[in-house]
């Protein structure tokens, strides 16, 4: 369920099937990447960095949180 409406987004509402933008930073697929990863999922790891490769967008001026960008993307 989260991945169809918090894919390429910062943040999942679970109760609402909404997504939040905050950063504009796509901060929940960024953050799976390792999970997806070391849990062997293949395909949906090459699904999540092909939408990184092709959509994120780093150079976006935001004011974004520290804390936030350090845990989940760096």
């Amino acid at each position: 369920m989260c991945i169809r409406y918090a894919w390429g987004h910062d943040g999942f509402k679970p109760l609402s099937q909404t997504h939040t933008d905050d950063f504009h930073l796509g901060l929940t697929l960024v953050d799976a990447l390792d999970t997806l990863y070391i849990m062997g999922l293949k395909e949906e790891f090459n699904e999540a960095t092909e939408w990184v490769k092709t959509q994120y967008k780093a150079d976006t001026d935001v004011r974004a949180s520290v804390f936030e960008t350090t845990i989940r993307v760096l």
